[in-house]
């Protein structure tokens, strides 16, 4: 039995273009938000200066969220550059979002 199995690399530097609808847009938000484990939300903005600092390398979570936020930000540049990106106003006294 050969010790060698066939495997597919996509290799460094390579741009590959893809369709996604926002679904995935919206999972990526909620792992963000809701399934990362922050202890709460001073420890969410700790991580998020890491990450502005460029001083994630050591710790899991903030590479995890770099991650996730760099995914998101490819979602949300390509939906305005397509403009598909709708105004909205969010009222954090009564959570309502409105149209602009």
């Amino acid at each position: 039995m050969s010790s060698l199995i066939p495997i597919d690399v996509i290799e460094d530097n390579v741009e590959v273009q893809i369709t996604i609808t926002n679904v995935l847009y919206k999972r990526i938000q909620a792992l963000i938000f809701n399934g990362l484990p922050f202890k709460d939300m001073n420890h969410f903005l700790t991580t998020c200066k890491q990450i502005t600092a460029g001083d994630m390398k050591t710790d899991p979570l903030a590479e995890s969220l770099y991650t996730l936020l760099f995914i998101s930000n490819l979602f949300e540049e390509g939906a305005k550059s397509q403009g598909k990106v709708v105004k909205k106003s969010y009222n954090t006294e009564t959570k309502e979002v409105t149209v602009v």
